[in-house]
């Protein structure tokens, strides 16, 4: 994306939308400044994604894809490991005993981030 300029009145440079819906994608378009960057990549449950066409050609936004797949892991994995507080992004945790609805909450995206907490044996000591 080109350089932004940040006086351009109220709104952000960038979005990032990772939310996977068009809801998110309306969200971030109503946030961008005139010439922001939209970034998206949410993966949504189909294989469309829509936004309000006349708002973002009035804002002149450019929007760009990612695939957030590439090179995640090892990034993900290091900042998990490195000290960075990860709890506050989680907001249901499920016992491995309960991973059917942990999915089924994942899947009607009732939260930011559900995860099943597998312990191991050394936690029922």
């Amino acid at each position: 994306m080109p350089a932004r300029c940040s006086n351009r009145g109220p709104g952000v440079d960038v979005v990032i939308e990772m939310a996977g819906n068009d809801a998110g994608i309306a969200t971030g378009v109503n946030a961008a400044r005139p010439g922001a960057g939209v970034v998206l990549g949410g993966i949504p449950d189909g294989d469309l994604s829509s936004f309000t066409a006349a708002a973002a050609r009035r804002q002149g936004l450019s929007f760009v894809m990612v695939r957030r797949m590439h090179e995640t892991y090892p990034v993900a994995i290091w900042l998990a490991t490195s000290g960075v507080d990860l709890e506050p992004l989680v907001t249901a945790a499920y016992p491995l005993e309960e991973a059917a609805e942990a999915f089924s909450a994942a899947v009607q995206r009732t939260g930011q981030k559900v995860i099943i907490r597998v312990s191991s044996s050394t936690d029922s000591e």
